[in-house]
């Protein structure tokens, strides 16, 4: 997570998701699905999690699940994504 959090930073971006292809997760994968995704914005960001789970996981539900939101610019503090919504809806 540190190397995509620094790579993140070099390109200039200022938020990371942190999330997991459902797919992958119940297919029993060994990476578990896990995939990073870089912003640049909250807007964009907010468009991205639209589509996936941001509160409990529900396996049911076939789009993807993000478990974090990193703000690089903030220390890398991390957000619950349900919570970071909230705080920064338009």
């Amino acid at each position: 997570m540190a190397e995509q959090c620094r790579e993140a930073r070099r390109e200039g971006r200022s938020l990371l998701a942190v999330c997991f292809d459902t797919f992958d997760r119940l297919r029993g994968d060994k990476d578990l699905g896990y995939y990073c995704a870089a912003f640049d914005s909250p807007a964009e960001l907010r468009i991205f999690l639209a589509d996936r789970q941001t509160g409990q996981w529900e396996p049911g539900r076939l789009n993807d699940f993000c478990e974090v939101v990193i703000d690089l610019q903030d220390g890398d503090r991390h957000h619950v994504p349900a919570a970071w919504l909230e705080k920064n809806s338009a």
